[in-house]
């Protein structure tokens, strides 16, 4: 498994994954260690330092950063390593409008379990790929900020972002 571990104007980002498409990406963290330390815990095996393996994706995020509209959906996935459950409920999420915001009712409803909120703040909670996948979008019935492994103030600030470069 490749992976790269790099410095964004949000902070330290690292990513992994091979030929069969992005297995993990670390939302932006203080600390270089702590991001090798978050790969190194979701890695089922060796690691081996590749940063040209992911260029693409660092553009993508540096114009994602930046406030410029990204689609990521261009970014392949393993899918293959979340449950069937998860991966409807991450691939509905994937579909949330850049600069929008669904509420996580919204979100069970639309993968057929109406009563599923909290089983799909669970799906949200273990999102290998944040940003690629936008849970930070997904937000309390209420409207309120709710769970967020990058912690609210970051989920807020993503949304900002999002919403001052609306496509």
């Amino acid at each position: 498994m490749f992976y790269s571990i790099w410095q964004m104007s949000w902070g330290w980002m690292g990513a992994m994954g091979d030929e069969g498409g992005l297995a993990y990406l670390t939302l932006p963290r203080d600390d270089r260690e702590l991001v090798y330390r978050e790969l190194r815990d979701h890695a089922a095996g060796e690691l081996a330092d590749n940063p040209a393996w992911f260029t693409g994706l660092r553009q993508l995020l540096d114009r994602y950063f930046q406030g410029e509209y990204v689609d990521f959906r261009e970014i392949s996935l393993q899918w293959d390593l979340v449950t069937p459950y998860r991966r409807r409920v991450l691939a509905k999420a994937q579909e949330i409008p850049y600069g929008e915001t669904r509420t996580y009712k919204w979100l069970a409803e639309a993968v057929g379990n109406p009563k599923g909120a909290r089983s799909v703040g669970q799906a949200m909670a273990h999102n290998p790929w944040p940003l690629i996948v936008p849970c930070h979008r997904v937000i309390g019935t209420n409207g309120r900020l709710t769970g967020f492994g990058g912690g609210l103030s970051m989920k807020e600030r993503l949304l900002a972002l999002e919403s001052k470069g609306r496509k």
